[in-house]
């Protein structure tokens, strides 16, 4: 990568004058994302895991002090207690295979991620920033021209 003052020398264009070539090298346009899309943990829904158990088995759950827990670690997305409270349940007596299957599910679906679904695959991006330099300053392109 170029330094800031190399990048100016390479890419000025001197049709323009400093002023305005520092106002199109700080003009955001549309330009296509240049980071790659991260990845996000898949989100967790507490209704939706207690769908998935039976009445009965949800009201042996709903018991145990680890499912109180469990409804306060969803609330706060806490990732590492929900896992716990979940692996805790598993062992509560006489709840259904089926049960702890969903159990299991869920702890398994808590360690999967997804596509970040706030990355744009287009953002506001100056050239400068394009360049990864910040706002370019009429200073800086003096200097750099000299």
């Amino acid at each position: 990568m170029s330094t800031k003052a190399e990048w100016i020398r390479e890419n000025y264009d001197p049709e323009l004058s400093i002023r305005e070539w520092v106002s199109f090298a700080n003009t955001p346009t549309l330009v296509n994302n240049p980071n790659l899309q991260g990845e996000v943990p898949k989100p967790l829904s507490f209704i939706e895991f207690a769908s998935n158990l039976t009445p009965n088995d949800r009201r042996i759950l709903q018991n145990e002090s680890a499912y109180q827990s469990l409804l306060v670690n969803f609330n706060k997305g806490d990732l590492p207690a929900i896992q716990a409270d979940l692996q805790n349940l598993t062992t509560t007596p006489s709840i259904s295979q089926d049960a702890i299957n969903v159990l299991d599910t869920a702890i398994y679906e808590s360690t999967m991620t997804i596509p970040d679904p706030n990355w744009e695959t287009q953002v506001m991006l100056s050239p400068a920033q394009l360049a990864g330099f910040d706002v370019v300053l009429v200073d800086e392109v003096e200097e750099a021209l000299e």
